[in-house]
């Protein structure tokens, strides 16, 4: 699965156990999907910080109903703007 979108760093789940920073896709339907690496918890992994705020695609496996299992992202916004500066 490919999915295309938006990712930003938010403060989940506010005074339970599983509080924290995760990683949320928003895609361009408004459908909002919690990002996670295998064997990795989702709140709290750095992994996804370099991706905040920047327009991605991603690729993995839908996990639940609102979870992706990631395998690969990349930046779109740097493909576009390479692209108009050609």
């Amino acid at each position: 699965m490919i999915t295309e979108g938006k990712i930003t760093i938010r403060l989940q789940n506010q005074g339970t156990k599983s509080e924290g920073l995760y990683a949320l896709l928003m895609d361009s339907e408004g459908k909002s999907w919690i990002l996670y690496r295998e064997n990795h918890y989702p709140a709290g992994d750095e992994f996804f910080t370099p991706f905040d705020g920047h327009q991605v695609s991603v690729e993995g496996e839908q996990e639940i109903e609102k979870y992706i299992c990631v395998e690969n992202i990349t930046i779109q916004d740097e493909i576009k703007e390479e692209t108009e500066n050609e």
